[in-house]
């Protein structure tokens, strides 16, 4: 039944998105934030579904004689530069054994592509934020359903991973939600409706609470980070460092042994396997970049290439059953795309 809810809806949205592209971004940030085709459990998970909105989506654009070029400034140049100077990379420079990851660079460039069809189709504030409501509630959805679930069973529930795609590791997913904490303290500091506000106010503590329960230190550090990003920026700062102080005393309360455990080893890291092994991740992409510093050892090539640059390799990873990655979204931008690709991101970075 719910494939069949899944497959109509999606199927029903395509000729509003050849008609009207912005209805065809806002189904396709459905399926990409929300992915609400992970709530099937039969063939409607299993569809591109993506492909096929953002397919009809940009073809209803370019029938569009009315159409508005997307904007082009030195945001969108530094991203076509990236997509240029990561794909010569992977094409001609590319290090190690393994076939060459062609199909994730043309993911890749998809999300650059809606990224700058966003521009295009995106032109008023009131179409900014309704984007804004359906991203965030999208993620939110699954913020405020896990958050919840988490607070009832008294902060002992471990979110081993997110709903699938891009936000699947229990890592990334902690750290999308994170992120999506601030608009939805925003949407909640502007919507007139009362009811709304509650609502959207009840979501942040149970996506805070989503975040925790992945036991994911990334995800914990951003936490902080963003509440006291909040809290400085807030109207009455003395209310949110209570409140801030609260929520510390009540994580601590109420967190499990092993989740503050290995928050603790945040600063006994030297004690830690899983911290250290991320410390030796980083020497091996910094030997990466000191072997390959123009092109980097190609796109997604971090993992191929782990064994050439650790002189030290572990059991686990001579057996496969170890991830080989840097643990660090620059170096591993650094290894992989080379100084151009590293220099780029920090530019976008700081651009925004």
């Amino acid at each position: 039944m719910r494939d069949l809810v899944v497959a109509l809806f999606i199927l029903g949205s395509i000729p509003f998105s050849f008609r009207k592209p912005f209805l065809g971004l806002l189904v396709f940030s459905l399926l990409a934030y929300m992915r609400f085709q992970d709530l099937a459990w039969g063939f409607a998970k299993e569809q591109r579904w993506s492909l096929i909105i953002a397919a009809v989506s940009v073809m209803g654009y370019l029938a569009d004689a009315n159409r508005k070029a997307p904007i082009w400034n030195g945001r969108t140049l530094l991203l076509i530069l990236m997509v240029l100077q990561t794909g010569i990379g992977l094409a001609f420079f590319a290090v190690g054994p393994g076939k060459h990851d062609w199909a994730g660079y043309q993911e890749f460039v998809k999300i650059i592509g809606i990224t700058v069809f966003t521009t295009a189709v995106v032109r008023t504030r009131n179409q900014l934020r309704i984007l804004v409501w359906v991203i965030a509630l999208g993620l939110g959805f699954h913020g405020a359903k896990n958050g919840l679930a988490a607070t009832i069973k008294m902060g002992n529930l471990f979110i081993a991973h997110g709903p699938g795609g891009m936000i699947k590791d229990n890592n990334d997913f902690a750290l999308a939600v994170a992120m999506i904490i601030p608009w939805i303290y925003y949407l909640a500091q502007s919507e007139l409706n009362p009811t709304l506000t509650k609502i959207l106010k009840l979501m942040v503590p149970l996506c805070a609470m989503t975040v925790i329960s992945t036991r994911s230190r990334g995800g914990t550090l951003s936490l902080a980070f963003m509440g006291a990003l909040i809290i400085w920026r807030s109207r009455n700062r003395l209310i949110g460092i209570i409140l801030g102080i609260f929520a510390v005393v009540v994580v601590v309360a109420f967190a499990p042994d092993e989740y503050k455990e290995r928050l603790g080893t945040i600063q006994t890291y030297e004690e830690d396997g899983s911290a250290m092994g991320r410390i030796r991740a980083w020497k091996v992409a910094l030997r990466m970049i000191e072997a390959h510093p123009m092109f980097g050892v190609g796109f997604n090539r971090f993992s191929q290439n782990h064994l050439t640059f650790e002189p030290h390799p572990t059991l686990g990873q001579l057996n496969g059953d170890s991830a080989l990655v840097a643990h660090n979204s620059y170096l591993q931008i650094w290894a992989e795309g080379g100084t151009p690709a590293f220099l780029i991101y920090l530019s976008l970075i700081l651009a925004t």
